[in-house]
Order: C-alpha cells, then sequence, then structure tokens
C-alpha cells in the first residue's frame, strides 16, 4: 500500500504531464519528443545528462509513467490475491436500462466525447455496444439517434445530462442544508 501511495504521489507531481499522457494528447509533441530540442520546463524532471543523440525531453518521463502504472496494476492484482476469496460469490442482479434511448444516447455521446473509456482511445460503435450489451436496451444507429438531440433547439441540447448535474448538485445541497438538532452547525 505504501508503494502503490508513492506511486500516486509521482503521478500527482507531474499531473499536468501525466494528464497529458494518459488523454493522448500531442499539442506539444513537438517539443517533448524531438531530439535535440532544449525544453526548459518546470513541469519535466531533471534527468542526469541524457544522451542529446537517442534522449528527448520527455521520454524518460512518460518511460516512467508506463512503467509504474504496469508496476501499479501489478501490486493492486497481488493486493487483491491476498484478500480472502472465501464464501459463496454474490451473484449481483443485471441492471436494465428503463430509461428513454435517446437519454442513453446523450449519455453515450458525452460519455465518448469527454474520453471516459480507456483513456479516450475506445470507438463510439464500443462505447455504444458496452451499453446496449449491458444495460439490456437496443439503441439502433447511434449517429441517428445524435441528429435528434443536435435539432433540439428549445430549452438544451443536453438536457438529460443536465437533469443528471441537477440531481446531483440538489443531492448534494440537501447534504449541505442546515438541520436543526443535528450538529451540523459551527453554533450547535
Amino acid at each position: 500500500m505504501q508503494e502503490l501511495e508513492a506511486i500516486r504521489r509521482f503521478f500527482r507531481q507531474y499531473a499536468f504531464l501525466y494528464a497529458y499522457f494518459r488523454q493522448g494528447m500531442m499539442e506539444m509533441d513537438h517539443l517533448y519528443f524531438i531530439r535535440g530540442e532544449r525544453v526548459q520546463h518546470l513541469l519535466l524532471p531533471d534527468v542526469s545528462e541524457p544522451d542529446p543523440n537517442f534522449s528527448t525531453a520527455a521520454d524518460y518521463l512518460y518511460s516512467k509513467f508506463r512503467a509504474l502504472e504496469r508496476q501499479q496494476e501489478w501490486l493492486l492484482a497481488q493486493i487483491s490475491a491476498l484478500e480472502p476469496q472465501g464464501g459463496p460469490v454474490k451473484r449481483l442482479r443485471s441492471l436494465r436500462w428503463t430509461g428513454e434511448s435517446i437519454n442513453l444516447v446523450e449519455l453515450g455521446y458525452g460519455l465518448f466525447y469527454s474520453g471516459q473509456f480507456n483513456n479516450g482511445k475506445a470507438g463510439i460503435g464500443e462505447i455504444f455496444s458496452w451499453l446496449e450489451e449491458n444495460l439490456q436496451v437496443s439503441i439502433g444507429i447511434p449517429a441517428r439517434r445524435f441528429v435528434e438531440i443536435s435539432r433540439r433547439k428549445r430549452l438544451s441540447r443536453t438536457k438529460f445530462l443536465d437533469s443528471l448535474r441537477d440531481a446531483v448538485n440538489k443531492k448534494a445541497d440537501e447534504g449541505d442544508a442546515y438541520v436543526p438538532g443535528k450538529g451540523n452547525s459551527k453554533w450547535d
């Protein structure tokens, strides 16, 4: 667990570049991955005299990101193997989407465009196949359904995602609300 925390601390230390790595961004690659480029970047670690004919500004850091991710996966697998597996396996109840399918299309596109699956590398077809299979629903052709969403003009094109945001905010606000006798005021 201490080793996992050290890995997480390293990822936090280089959070900007780690996010750049995880999201597959390429805007700064011409600085980070061209040999001979001298990058004075506060976010890059100091590496003792890299070979200018072989190394680039960020290759060491990206190699370390990949190695630490693999080490983290291995450690988590080892920890999982140590945990007791006794007792009967609890069978989870399967979930079925009972909302409107257009809402699931809106959610699916939101997940795709925000890069939430496989570090942003999952295709739209993969995401919708997964949603259909796991939520036991037929969506149809997502691109056609997206046209329905893009034609919305009245209140919001993303009315379902907006309703999700509002529901979460409402619940959070209720948790922050003062309730007499509960001791959640600094004056109680």
